[in-house]
């Protein structure tokens, strides 16, 4: 008896310590995969309203379907990294095929984290540019610099 009663306690122990360790790897690789995880801009220049990595067309690119955008990273008052979602299902935005864009605001308003704008009416997502930075990982990422018009 004494022998089954320790080996059940040591399975306990063995599984606390599996769950912790998976706890830990699972939060820790999580951050890659998500939006707003991994991808933290290293160098900017807010001082001027710059940003490093930033080439604009000369004139105006491809129109991007989208329902809705939604900021996850502000880079001074007037650029942010957004998603763009291009599909809605009833009242529903679907972020699963979204795509990262820099978001370039005219001071049409308020850019902050988190902040959804819906594309409607006449509204519509135009390329004006591309963006190249490198993530805290040490990853470069280039994105499609875009505007709402």
């Amino acid at each position: 008896m004494k022998g089954k009663l320790g080996f059940f306690i040591f399975g306990l122990f063995v599984g606390a310590v599996l769950t912790v360790f998976a706890f830990i790897i699972y939060s820790v690789g999580i951050q890659k995969f998500l939006p707003s995880g991994g991808t933290e801009v290293v160098s900017t220049n807010n001082q001027s309203n710059q940003i490093d990595g930033l080439t604009l067309f000369d004139s105006d690119g491809a129109t991007i379907p989208a329902v809705q955008l939604r900021v996850f990273q502000t880079l001074g008052s007037n650029y942010a990294l957004a998603e763009i979602a291009s599909e809605k299902v009833y009242d529903t935005v679907l972020y699963g095929n979204s795509v990262a864009a820099l978001l370039v605001n005219d001071g049409d308003y308020s850019i902050y984290d988190d902040l959804r704008i819906d594309i409607t009416g006449t509204k519509k997502v135009v390329q004006i540019g591309t963006y190249r930075y490198q993530t805290v990982d040490k990853q470069w990422k280039t994105v499609p610099v875009v505007k709402i018009k």
